[in-house]
């Protein structure tokens, strides 16, 4: 393969990546003649898997629809994701996202 190229692999079906963790995935090409085999050998590719944790959302004032005003939200224990914030004009049904709200705590 040439310079700057990609090349997709397909993994086997019976492959579990189910176990959290670090997958180390090593390359190298085989080529006939190839004159330099000491370039053969590609970095290899990590991909972490990490326990997913949902944590426990909190609201300050807890009473922000009746009394108006800005809530500070915030959210503890989460881990191994990310975080977006979303808000309904109804009462529990049709979230939307809040434009850059991925932090916590957010106001």
């Amino acid at each position: 393969m040439g310079a700057g190229l990609t090349l997709d692999v397909a993994m086997s079906a019976t492959l579990n990546m189910t176990p959290t963790g670090v997958y180390t995935f090593n390359a190298s090409t085989l080529v006939a003649g190839d004159i330099n085999p000491g370039n053969d050998a590609m970095p290899a590719a990590n991909l972490t898997k990490a326990v997913l944790a949902a944590g426990t959302v909190s609201a300050s004032p807890t009473g922000y629809c009746i009394t108006g005003g800005t809530p500070t939200l915030t959210v503890t224990g989460a881990a191994g994701g990310n975080l977006q914030w979303q808000q309904s004009i109804t009462a529990g049904s049709g979230f939307t996202d809040i434009p850059g709200a991925t932090t916590s705590p957010y106001q």
